[in-house]
């Protein structure tokens, strides 16, 4: 496809630095300076006089919220260096007036005090600065479970609401332990429900007033199956053909569950169900069925088998939902321990339910500025709107993505495209419905300022598509944004580096022989390129440091690898070679030969 015209970088970074009135989300691309943006608004807003305490940065781990914070330090400091190089072409250093220099010098004396954080150690402020709010309720003293807390409690709470729910006159009714019953008693995955329970209870914000998930009536459920088992039990004329006895079987399977509705979990484990076998192959007589021919009737009890297990796992989904992941937050809440989900709905409630709390947060915090928003949790967006809401906005009565915002107080930068932690709930549908709100003004940025033009040329044409081929990267709403392509920065390029060398192709071996040839290539691709007796063909890179040209060495090179298959056939041919490597990764490197 075309390449469309470069974006004006320097414009984008100029409204930046410069509409402090204005609410932006930004998308920049890979290697276009994300986190400088976000750097370069913080900075920006000190300059102008607003103080560090009162702005909010938050990222996505503590390891990146602690470098985000020595970022906006070692920023600050060199401003205030007349001498520091880097002010030369930073716009942020023109026209410094005493009253600026004061508002850096108090920004670094308070920077321990502003909220540099993660989502949810700010979320956690936030419910331990009001905890008695009616919108929360939490006891003194709470505390946060880390995730191997987390997993342990909840495997806990797991096993004793099983035995509670299969336990006698529990009130849970008759169509859940049903249920239990037969998937325990079949041995048909109830481990695999404590995992489904476990994503109920973590997405508990989301499924606790969902309509989709309704309860059956799973006992009448049973009957209507065992009608229709019988009927076509009718249609065969020999009671000892191998069908009609695997129909029996499953009948009896379910009259087992309809006389265990109300008993205690001793007898039914003492009189186990057994699961029916669906699978039933060739098996039956088709001379013994009325059409001459035993595959309709297979189908059918397929389907019987099938329908019934599928209003199993609806009576217990609408279950676990209610009586499980529901009362389980209940539960937390009131023995005064959160898990990280936990933080992120309170902290929503605390702001969406109680004005109060609402109003003085958002005259304590100024600015709320929000890096890697691609990774953004649905919760993480409202609390965030939240606090830059405009006073007036009608919060109880409007989707949050359209509440009017204080001008200026939202700033929102990411990409769409490197979307990783859906693990995390992270949601990149999110980024779509902020910007269909119309709340904040949409900038990009797509100069590249880590790769020369033919490497990002290439990258293009893979994930964005040529005239010829598709891009690895098409549009997909809701799960993958449109491919913007990156730009080259024009002041960083130098002719005659950067390249892409592709080797290898379709081969028929196995993968033993074709990891050994693999991995030989890359050894003598490295010898030609960046080894001590590489030639004409040595690769040039350009030195951060000396801020100049130089010739490639063994430091330069870097190979990454998908998975630690083969790794051991890649090292031995790196040794073949006299090529010195070090691995990364302290697995990686407790699984070398010389430390086994």
């Amino acid at each position: 496809m075309p390449t469309p015209a470069p974006a004006n970088d320097a414009a984008t970074t100029q409204r930046i630095v410069n509409d402090l009135n204005a609410n932006f989300i930004v998308e920049a691309g890979a290697g276009t300076g994300k986190t400088y943006a976000l750097v370069s608004r913080a900075v920006a807003l000190v300059k102008a006089g607003h103080p560090m305490p009162g702005i909010v940065a938050i990222t996505f781990t503590e390891a990146a919220a602690a470098e985000l914070s020595e970022r906006i330090r070692s920023r600050l400091e060199q401003l205030l260096d007349d001498h520091h190089p880097d002010n030369a072409n930073d716009l942020l250093a023109a026209n410094l007036t005493p009253d600026h220099r004061a508002h850096i010098r108090k920004a670094i004396a308070e920077l321990d005090q502003a909220s540099v954080q993660t989502i949810h150690s700010f979320a956690a402020q936030l419910l331990r600065e009001r905890p008695l709010s009616p919108a929360v309720s939490l006891p003194p003293g709470w505390a946060t479970l880390d995730d191997v807390d987390t997993k342990e409690q909840f495997s806990n709470e797991w096993d004793n609401w099983l035995d509670w729910a299969l336990g006698k006159d529990t009130g849970v009714g008759e169509d859940l332990q049903t249920a239990l019953r037969y998937l325990i008693g079949a041995n048909a995955g109830i481990n695999a429900w404590e995992k489904i329970a476990q994503s109920f209870s973590d997405r508990y914000n989301r499924i606790s007033d969902d309509a989709s998930i309704t309860a059956t009536d799973l006992l009448a459920d049973i009957g209507r199956h065992i009608n229709s088992l019988n009927a076509l039990q009718a249609q065969c004329k020999d009671q000892s053909d191998p069908l009609y006895l695997r129909i029996e079987s499953t009948i009896q399977m379910f009259q087992s569950l309809q006389g265990m509705a109300n008993a205690p979990t001793g007898a039914s484990m003492a009189s186990p169900v057994r699961r029916p076998n669906i699978r039933v192959g060739n098996v039956g007589r088709g001379a013994n069925w009325e059409k001459g021919s035993a595959a309709a009737p297979r189908s059918q009890f397929q389907e019987v088998v099938k329908d019934f297990e599928n209003a199993v796992l609806t009576a217990l989904g609408a279950d676990i939902r209610q009586h499980f992941a529901v009362d389980y937050v209940a539960c937390r809440k009131a023995e005064g321990v959160a898990t990280f989900d936990d933080l992120l709905v309170w902290a929503r409630d605390l702001l969406r339910n109680d004005a109060d709390a609402r109003q003085h947060f958002q005259h304590k915090y100024s600015h709320i500025l929000i890096d890697e928003f691609q990774d953004t949790d649905p919760l993480q967006a409202e609390i965030a709107f939240y606090l830059a809401a405009a006073p007036d906005a009608n919060i109880p009565n409007q989707p949050w993505h359209t509440l009017p915002l204080t001008p200026g107080k939202l700033f929102i930068v990411g990409d769409p495209k490197q979307s990783i932690y859906r693990f995390r709930n992270a949601d990149l549908a999110v980024v779509q419905q902020v910007k269909d709100g119309g709340q904040l003004t949409p900038l990009t940025i797509s100069e590249n300022r880590r790769s020369q033009t033919p490497v990002l040329d290439w990258v293009n044409a893979v994930f964005g598509g040529a005239d010829d081929a598709p891009g690895l990267m098409p549009a997909d709403p809701g799960i993958q944004a449109d491919y913007v392509p990156l730009q080259p920065n024009a002041a960083l390029q130098q002719p005659g580096l950067g390249t892409v060398r592709v080797f290898g192709g379709p081969s028929d071996e196995n993968a033993a022989p074709l990891r050994q040839r693999q991995a030989e290539h890359i050894a003598n691709l490295i010898a030609a390129y960046a080894g001590n007796s590489a030639g004409a063909n040595r690769l040039n890179v350009y030195d951060k440091a000396s801020k100049s040209i130089r010739p490639a060495n063994l430091g330069d090179v870097c190979i990454l690898i998908r998975s630690r298959n083969g790794l051991g056939t890649l090292t031995r041919a790196l040794e073949d070679a006299n090529i010195p490597y070090r691995l990364e990764g302290a697995s990686l490197f407790f699984n070398t030969q010389e430390v086994q």
